[in-house]
């Protein structure tokens, strides 16, 4: 099954910089290099002849595309791989305190504060439909 990756900031809650299919770990890479790719912004922009193009390609076979001037804008933030099923890879989850694939609750207007990885969520959203039992005039959650 294929997986697309990209770049995500949690500072902005803005994806972008570069997406891969089934390649996280060039995700990681990236991420490791952002202050590099943040400095090449310069090279890309300077006035070069109509025949000449320059760009960054990465990911397997060439798939996906460098967005310098993303990185530029967001290089001193808080990144972190996410893929297409919004998850995010290599954070800790709020409740087991363990470094997995996690990913935020959506409850609407309700906040469970951090992300859960697959184990921990069920047990998070049994515990808000609990204390939501207290209160009936509140709507049904569809969790």
């Amino acid at each position: 099954m294929s997986c697309s990756w990209s770049v995500y900031c949690l500072d902005c809650r803005n994806e972008g910089g570069a997406t891969v299919e089934r390649d996280m770990p060039v995700i990681r890479t990236l991420i490791r290099h952002r202050q590099a790719i943040a400095g090449i912004a310069a090279l890309c922009h300077e006035p070069y002849p109509t025949d000449v193009v320059l760009g960054f390609d990465c990911g397997v076979n060439g798939v996906g595309r460098i967005d310098v001037s993303w990185f530029v804008e967001h290089h001193t933030h808080r990144l972190a791989p996410y893929n297409e099923y919004g998850q995010f890879a290599d954070m800790t989850c709020a409740r087991c305190k363990e470094a997995k694939d996690v990913r935020p609750l959506n409850l609407g207007q309700l906040s469970a504060k951090g992300l859960y990885c697959f184990e921990c969520e069920p047990i998070i959203i049994a515990d808000i439909k609990a204390a939501m039992a207290n209160y009936p005039y509140l709507p049904e959650l569809a969790l």
